[in-house]
């Protein structure tokens, strides 16, 4: 992959090539929040995404596929953090975000818009507010982080078996990535 900055050191490109192609571009307003992006692969096809925020905030309150129409819309709380992500997208559903008293982040939940609420994913913390767990409820799958932060590559994946405990699925141990910037 290879990566283009502005001189202001934002993100201004990447472009993969090969098997899993893809490109990104993205433009910025004055300020240095984003306004554009424009991004193609085989999967999706091109897009330009236009980004709106919101006048007194400056928050992120919409993005629109300037080809499609399709519009994500986002609503934050008093103390920044994301309530809800939307889309108008037909049999979408919106995203609701719920945290505890630290801010961090204790589930998604999936609204349906009729009543139907589903929670999709939970997480959860140690005493340090570092994240040690996170369930997927939709896949009875949970994921557990047993070292923190200090080697957050250690992951053990559990499932829900039939009589709904979970089980040991896969562990992961992933070694040192370097990362080489132009």
């Amino acid at each position: 992959m290879v990566c283009t900055y502005t001189p202001a050191g934002r993100l201004e490109s990447e472009v993969r090539e090969g098997q899993v192609a893809y490109s990104r571009y993205y433009k910025y307003n004055l300020d240095g929040s984003r306004a554009m992006v424009m991004r193609d692969d085989a999967l999706n096809g091109t897009h330009w995404d236009v980004y709106g925020y919101d006048a007194a905030s400056g928050r992120l309150e919409a993005v629109q596929d300037a080809w499609t129409g399709e519009v994500h819309s986002f609503v934050w709380n008093p103390e920044g953090t994301l309530a809800r992500w939307s889309s108008d997208e037909p049999n979408s559903y919106a995203r609701v975000f719920g945290y505890d008293e630290e801010g961090r982040l204790t589930k998604i939940e999936r609204n349906y818009g009729s009543g139907g609420v589903q929670v999709a994913y939970e997480y959860g913390y140690n005493g340090d507010g570092a994240r040690v767990w996170k369930r997927d409820m939709l896949n009875g799958q949970e994921y557990r982080y047993i070292c923190g932060t200090g080697c957050a590559a250690v992951l053990k994946v559990f499932e829900k078996n039939a009589e709904g405990t979970y089980v040991l699925f896969e562990d992961y141990l992933s070694t040192l990535k370097s990362v080489v910037y132009n």
